[in-house]
């Protein structure tokens, strides 16, 4: 499990939430930026697959005091960290882990929400101007335009219904809507 504190710290557990570690000194990339450290955190999405693995959501917004209006930046929107599991004794301590820019692809507006499908292994995100997806099977992948008959509008939250193969995405006053997915035949999940 993975939670955000007031959007500016990232913390983990590893016991289902008896004791949480914060890490958000591991909220870098290799090359020691620290730029991530003053974005706010919109959204983390923990991959099904791999529950070591976070996408982290910004707003895109770093936060300034109060006498000054808070800095929007349109480079990083989303990041990859997996973390490597210590030892399970406590307090938990973890090294060598760092963010990975992920945006590659997005245009330059927040991230409202992330989610992954179960299916396809696509990664979903809502922005200020519509939907994207990522292909997280394919490493090469980048993010597209996923919108398929949307109006651009901003999307505020995402939730899929395997029933029915359908992404259903709200919209800030353009109301909600359905997108088909290509989960194929015999792939509904409950």
């Amino acid at each position: 499990d993975a939670i955000t504190d007031n959007l500016l710290h990232f913390f983990i557990t590893e016991d289902g939430g008896q004791h949480w570690t914060n890490v958000t000194r591991n909220l870098e990339t290799s090359a020691g930026d620290k730029y991530y450290h003053w974005m706010t955190i919109s959204k983390l999405e923990i991959d099904p697959n791999d529950p070591h693995t976070v996408y982290i959501g910004f707003s895109n917004f770093i936060h300034s005091n109060l006498n000054q209006p808070d800095i929007y930046v349109g480079t990083k929107r989303v990041a990859k960290i997996t973390f490597t599991p210590p030892a399970l004794n406590y307090p938990i301590v973890y090294s060598g882990d760092y963010l990975e820019d992920f945006s590659t692809g997005l245009t330059e507006f927040p991230i409202n929400d992330l989610l992954i499908d179960k299916v396809t292994n696509h990664l979903y995100a809502a922005t200020d101007v519509g939907v994207f997806r990522r292909d997280l099977g394919n490493q090469n992948s980048v993010w597209e335009c996923f919108n398929k008959g949307m109006p651009v509008a901003i999307v505020t939250d995402l939730e899929i219904q395997y029933c029915n193969a359908q992404l259903h995405a709200a919209t800030f006053g353009k109301g909600l809507y359905s997108l088909e997915l290509d989960h194929g035949h015999g792939s509904a999940m409950g």
